[in-house]
């Protein structure tokens, strides 16, 4: 019988490990692969068929919103979990825009990504009302787009208008532009607002550690 396959990414070996352990003891019918960068991810989902990608979100090599299209482009119809420590009622919206099928994050019990797995692996996409968990305050970050996501992370990384330009293909500008519709969404009025209020939700501190 030929087993079906998962791929993790993580660029922390140890949180690679956890989970491949802990796949392997309540998934024992899947065999596990490892990637610790994006262009080690984009390698593997382009010359083997993987059943189920399971992925952290923020990689050094990579700006999120760009990593998740490539693999989803090379990876077609695959199965996708989000495993990353930015909080759910952050990132839920955002992943489903791009096509994730799942969002977990790190700092919650193990048993959720197990859920996870199981819905992926009987084609549900949502966890029936008994699994969910309790509602959460509304987020103001709940409202952005992936590309205002993904241009807000990297501001909290420490990166130029500039260098994020570079980095997704874009102008300063439009990176300017981008900045200036976080600032209005979350109802900041400057970066070091959106720093206070990342912190109260919890999403500064996982995104400069993660």
């Amino acid at each position: 019988m030929i087993k079906k396959q998962i791929l993790i990414t993580d660029d922390h070996s140890i949180v690679r490990k956890g989970v491949v352990g802990f796949l392997k003891e309540n998934f024992p019918f899947y065999e596990t692969e490892e990637a610790e960068s994006a262009a080690e991810t984009i390698e593997k989902v382009r010359n083997r068929q993987y059943d189920l990608l399971i992925l952290d979100l923020n990689l050094p090599d990579a700006n999120a919103e760009k990593f998740i299209k490539l693999v989803k482009r090379e990876a077609g119809d695959t199965p996708l979990i989000v495993f990353s420590m930015f909080p759910a009622n952050v990132m839920e919206k955002p992943m489903d825009k791009l096509g994730v099928s799942k969002y977990i994050n790190k700092a919650e019990d193990l048993r959720k990504l197990k859920r996870a797995v199981e819905d992926v692996i009987s084609g549900k996409v949502k966890t029936s009302p008994s699994d969910e968990s309790p509602p959460q305050p509304q987020s103001p970050f709940a409202s952005l787009s992936p590309k205002e996501l993904s241009v807000m992370i990297a501001l909290f990384d420490g990166k130029s208008n500039k260098e994020i330009a570079d980095q997704q293909s874009l102008s300063p500008s439009t990176i300017a532009t981008y900045k200036q519709r976080v600032l209005e969404k979350t109802q900041t009025k400057s970066f070091t607002d959106l720093l206070k209020v990342a912190i109260q939700f919890n999403v500064y501190s996982f995104a400069s550690n993660s």
